[in-house]
């Protein structure tokens, strides 16, 4: 009977070895895919913001020397170029982005944006720095203020001319664009020097994560607050739960340059970025690698196809969506709906991921 108990207890030895080392190998593979999505993937998203942010600078510095026409649309495009590389990052909603002290998502991009306070600040004709400037609050910061004035609800020939005619209105959109440039290079500079270390756990004590899973459970919930504030954000709070006469045109995103539904698609992508990797088969940085069921994979794969699809169906104004492309507008919202239940129950049951509250509601 001893001997017995000695073949069992060497046999549950032998298990429990094989169990640990392969959690152990689990652990290091999560931690590789991990590191791998935060430098192949969102650095390089958060690097090409940045080098947009630079080219938006010079192309409103060069529009206020020369307030023609074309350098209005040059500098029109170059938003629209920046704007589209930080809405494929707003998946991003921790680190520098959300954390004191930097805290730069809101002086990037603060919504609605406030068109009393950027016209007082324009009116106020005290002497202004960038310096000063820059220690401004949110409200007058940002991609929002600098498409507001190179928008402003007006012809393109009346915001030339007045830009043209008013130097304060103009020292106040450089000011603006050099801004968000410095602090885009502040969030490439942050993420790489502090954030690749502490969002992988391998970092020192203060890593706001414990160990892979907790990460893993990052990114499974910012996938799941990222479509549900392109379905409640984007969509059913300013179309007023589609009741006529209920639209709300003035916390419309990207409004005046109609960028909306871009918009959306943009941060649709991010997401997808962050499933499947940046289309490189031969990389590991995809958070579908952490995923052992095939069928989940799948799953989400699948619906995530469907929204970007349903996504693409739309076009135009916003507000006109209701009553021009009433049926293709639910179908999308019926696509982005059954992602997110998709991504908080298939795929948080899958990776053993707690759901959490979207603390970005109202951001």
């Amino acid at each position: 009977m001893k001997h017995i108990y000695q073949i069992l207890l060497s046999i549950g030895c032998i298990l429990l070895t094989q169990c640990l080392e392969s959690s152990f190998q689990r652990t290091n593979n999560n931690l590789s895919i991990l590191q791998a999505i935060s430098s192949e993937v969102v650095l390089t998203r958060y690097e090409a913001f940045a080098s947009s942010s630079e080219s938006l600078s010079l192309a409103v510095t060069r529009l206020c020397n020369d307030t023609s026409n074309t350098s209005l649309l040059l500098a029109r495009e170059a938003w629209w170029v920046t704007r589209g590389h930080w809405k494929h990052s707003m998946i991003v909603q921790f680190g520098p982005v959300k954390e004191y002290p930097l805290r730069l998502g809101p002086k990037l991009d603060t919504w609605p944006v406030n068109q009393r306070a950027i016209e007082d600040l324009i009116d106020d004709q005290q002497v202004l720095t960038l310096d000063q400037f820059s220690a401004l609050g949110a409200a007058t910061r940002g991609l929002p203020v600098i498409e507001y004035l190179l928008w402003n609800e007006t012809s393109e020939a009346e915001v030339t001319d007045q830009l043209d005619h008013d130097t304060r209105r103009c020292d106040i959109l450089r000011f603006a664009a050099e801004d968000v440039a410095i602090n885009a290079q502040l969030l490439v500079t942050a993420w790489r020097e502090d954030w690749l270390e502490l969002v992988n756990s391998s970092g020192p004590e203060e890593a706001p994560y414990d160990d892979p899973s907790e990460v893993i459970s990052e990114w499974i919930n910012r996938m799941a607050f990222t479509v549900e504030i392109i379905r409640v954000q984007t969509f059913e709070k300013p179309l007023g739960d589609f009741q006529p006469g209920n639209g709300r045109p003035d916390i419309v995103e990207s409004r005046l340059s109609q960028r909306t539904l871009e918009d959306t698609r943009d941060a649709l992508q991010g997401v997808v970025e962050i499933w499947h990797g940046k289309n490189d088969d031969t990389s590991i940085g995809k958070l579908k690698n952490v995923v052992s069921s095939t069928e989940v994979i799948n799953l989400v794969s699948q619906q995530l196809m469907e929204s970007t699809a349903a996504l693409a169906t739309l076009e135009g104004d916003l507000l006109t969506l209701v009553d021009r492309q009433p049926e293709e507008l639910q179908t999308t919202l019926d696509s982005l709906k059954q992602l997110q239940r998709v991504i908080q129950i298939n795929l948080t049951q899958a990776t053993q991921t707690t759901i959490r509250f979207n603390d970005t509601d109202g951001d």
